[in-house]
């Protein structure tokens, strides 16, 4: 990364923002004993710094389509009136707000850089983590990272060693995170930024390749094939315009190398699955429990939810209000044995997507889609379907709809319309 000379804000401004992604990354909590005081707090010190370096460039029409998507949250939470679940709902709303200005802030600070510094920025990271993940895997830095896990984090440290035997050979690297599916998220947002801004010249799409199939493989991760259809979105949508408009401007070479690209793409990602991950992929076309979580039970515990609360959803992380609903489908339908109470399904929903309507409902969640779109308009997004398409895949792999990774992401994908639209100008 290069910055002008004596150009101090710029430096501070860079500092701020890898200070921000590595508290995204690592998702350290504050905790006053085994109270959480404050979630991602490192990001959270991080991103409030970046919104007052960068107060000067809030605009009221930003405010005025953030307030918007905060109001239709409190109506959620007020719609479902004083119940066992209020103050879970009310924090819920607190931290959507919390996550919601972190990800503003960063936003706020990246969209001012060229596109060639975020690329190299995000390329690096994807380097960084490779890198990071092989030496977990093969050398005996895995202690370090070990010890860091252990001495930072609460709960939710991943554990499952034999599940991750049976199905990959060995311990997935976990990487200063507490579980494996934190860094290949995180892997996936950073290459799929380093893909919209980077220069498609040279070797650009052999190193795209290695970089997508060497992730794969030092990682281990299932959702790293989802690298293949985000490349489409981007080559259509962000740098065509929509797919007549793509294919209207693409020269025939151009359109022979994408094309080539895809191909290649699709073919060592396809070799990476039906090798390095066939038994988990065996596992999940026999329904292995994770994947039923993630994936098959989501959208019929949704349809539970709609047909009993129709409008307005179970509130924002109105996670318990429809324990029984999670319970029964995994227990019952899925025959999840392991599953013997109702406490333990609170948080096996890990699918962002299907939460937005369980959480909205119907009506709140159309206004929710809404005011998102006028948040986009605010900020000078321009990819509409670009952005909601990257959304909804993202939101497959994310489990915290009102957490500051879900809303990182969400703003990141807001940042590459922006700055492919309005390259270098202020926004």
């Amino acid at each position: 990364m290069r910055f002008k000379k004596n150009s101090v804000s710029q430096l501070i401004g860079f500092l701020l923002v890898i200070l921000y992604l590595l508290g995204i990354y690592t998702n350290v909590h504050l905790y006053s004993g085994e109270q959480l005081l404050v979630p991602v707090f490192v990001a959270g010190i991080a991103g409030f710094l970046l919104l007052i370096k960068n107060h000067k460039r809030i605009r009221v029409r930003h405010i005025k389509a953030i307030s918007l998507i905060l109001t239709i949250v409190w109506l959620s939470i007020l719609f479902k009136g004083v119940d066992g679940f209020l103050i879970e709902r009310v924090k819920g709303g607190v931290q959507m707000i919390y996550s919601i200005l972190l990800a503003y802030g960063f936003f706020l600070e990246v969209s001012q850089w060229k596109k060639e510094q975020v690329a190299k920025l995000f390329y690096y990271g994807c380097l960084l983590i490779i890198i990071g993940c092989a030496l977990e895997n093969y050398t005996p830095f895995k202690s370090l990272s070990d010890n860091f896990r252990y001495a930072v984090f609460h709960s939710g440290i991943y554990e499952a060693l034999d599940r991750d035997i049976a199905f990959f050979g060995r311990e997935r690297p976990k990487l200063f995170t507490s579980e494996p599916s934190h860094v290949s998220k995180f892997f996936l947002f950073s290459i799929t930024l380093w893909l919209a801004f980077a220069q498609k010249k040279g070797t650009f799409y052999i190193k795209a390749i290695v970089v997508s199939l060497a992730g794969v493989f030092v990682m281990g991760s299932p959702s790293l094939v989802l690298i293949v259809p985000i490349s489409f979105i981007i080559a259509v949508y962000l740098e065509g315009n929509g797919l007549f408009r793509f294919l209207k401007r693409m020269s025939i070479n151009k359109l022979l190398l994408y094309f080539v690209f895809m191909l290649l793409m699709l073919g060592t990602l396809t070799v990476a699955v039906t090798t390095v991950l066939s038994a988990r992929i065996a596992a999940m076309s026999a329904g292995e429990g994770s994947t039923i979580m993630r994936v098959v039970a989501p959208p019929l515990i949704t349809f539970d939810v709609l047909k009993e609360y129709p409008m307005w959803g179970a509130g924002i992380t109105g996670k318990e209000m429809v324990a029984d609903k999670v319970f029964y489908r995994l227990r019952d339908d899925f025959e999840l044995t392991y599953i013997t109470n109702i406490d333990q399904v609170v948080d096996m929903v890990t699918n962002a997507f299907w939460l937005h309507w369980i959480y909205l409902g119907l009506f709140g969640g159309i206004l929710m889609v809404w005011a998102i779109h006028q948040l986009m308009k605010a900020l000078g997004v321009k990819h509409y379907w670009y952005c909601f398409l990257l959304i909804i895949i993202f939101g497959q792999t994310m489990g915290a709809y009102v957490g500051p990774r879900t809303w990182t992401i969400i703003f990141g994908i807001f940042l590459t319309s922006v700055l492919m639209y309005f390259p270098q100008k202020k926004i």
